[in-house]
């Protein structure tokens, strides 16, 4: 018997899950595929995501933000911005004391929107042989050494930044290889974070301390791969100490101390954006569509953006009654292009911008910094909480 429904979703992470949940929010009956058995234990280091307040607001129309919630998450009411080395800095803080955006452990997230898909879960389940035959994609999958068929309007690939599903449909990727790692782990520090996160730009990378819900902070510090080697192969004491100075004093001001260094874990940092984000009856989202430098935090927000979207352009064309009809994904398609463009280019700009060397490029840089207005103030924290991408 070949089973039915409305898509398949491969790829049971936090944008997989969130669009599967969303579509059924809306009435669809969608499943979702998962090759690994769900753990929602913290690793070490944990792996903390940073959310921004829209990203928020979608979790809770999603019903699922009071669980995640519950077990803690850290809050980001103030961003702090400045280079390794100057005096000048840019204050980013929200109005009437709202949050900007929240860290969260994956594990927590991941289990609240496990939950409340329930049986759409089907996991661990390896993906087989699939098809796109006109009206419908055909698939297969081996649970349990059992193999089942689907048959679905829409697939869905959110199987991240190597994403199989996306070779298969032929869509090819652009972009570049940072040639940097990023080195992650949680550090407590003598005064704690006090609800603010900062971002310590250096020539080689950019250094990102988040608040974490017990008063640690989430580290991710962007380095060249010959220099991260050397930093593994550290001991807890002298990585502390090589933290501690590429920090900015006035960080380390505000923060105190470094008392503890939880075990440290590394990834590489690239850009990569799909040609396309759709084929027929075939959609791409999260780190399947495109994977940006971690650098303020925008990859995971943008992804949960694409989750909304795609199930919005579904709504909107419901009168065709079919989730993969070419209306659909063309509206998808259209309305991802803009943000991602913008997000990508913003954070590479970021990058360029703080990476060009010499002296009158760091002397413009303090210039500018110093000399930020009110307007163009407003407009990086509406882009830091999520609320510009979430305008028409």
């Amino acid at each position: 018997m070949t089973a039915r429904c409305d898509a398949v979703i491969v790829g049971g992470g936090a944008v997989g899950s969130a669009l599967a949940l969303d579509l059924l929010a809306r009435g669809l009956d969608p499943l979702l595929l998962e090759a690994r058995a769900p753990d929602y234990t913290p690793s070490t280091p944990e792996r903390e995501i940073a959310l921004s307040a829209g990203s928020v607001g979608y979790l809770q129309q999603l019903k699922v933000w009071p669980q995640v919630a519950q077990s803690g998450v850290g809050r980001i009411r103030h961003i702090r911005v400045m280079e390794a080395r100057g005096s000048a800095s840019v204050a980013l803080d929200g109005d009437h004391d709202d949050l900007l955006g929240c860290v969260v452990e994956m594990g927590q997230l991941l289990r609240a929107l496990h939950a409340a898909l329930g049986a759409r879960l089907i996991a661990p389940a390896t993906l087989g042989d699939w098809r796109c035959d006109g009206d419908a994609v055909r698939l297969s999958y081996r649970m349990e050494g059992k193999e089942e068929t689907v048959q679905t309007r829409l697939l869905v690939a959110a199987d991240g930044s190597d994403s199989q599903l996306r070779r298969k449909a032929g869509i090819a990727t652009w972009g570049w290889d940072h040639n940097r790692f990023g080195v992650v782990a949680s550090v407590t520090t003598e005064a704690g974070h006090r609800d603010t996160a900062y971002e310590c730009f250096r020539a080689q990378g950019p250094l990102a301390l988040l608040p974490m819900a017990d008063g640690r902070f989430s580290m991710v510090w962007a380095e060249a791969p010959r220099q991260v080697a050397e930093w593994m192969q550290c001991d807890a004491t002298a990585f502390t100490e090589k933290l501690s100075a590429a920090l900015n004093p006035a960080i380390r001001a505000q923060t105190g101390a470094i008392t503890a260094l939880s075990a440290r874990a590394l990834f590489p940092l690239e850009l990569a954006i799909a040609r396309s984000f759709h084929a027929p009856r075939f959609a791409l989202v999260g780190n399947a569509a495109h994977t940006i430098h971690p650098v303020a935090g925008q990859g995971m927000n943008l992804g949960l953006r694409d989750a909304q979207a795609l199930a919005q352009a579904v709504h909107d064309h419901r009168r065709f009654g079919d989730p993969g009809h070419p209306m659909v994904l063309a509206q998808y398609g259209d309305s991802r292009k803009g943000d991602v463009a913008m997000t990508a280019g913003f954070t590479e700009g970021l990058l360029t911008t703080f990476a060009a060397p010499g002296r009158l490029p760091r002397l413009a840089r303090q210039i500018g910094m110093r000399g930020m207005g009110r307007g163009l103030r407003r407009l990086l924290i509406d882009y830091a909480s999520g609320r510009a991408q979430a305008r028409p």
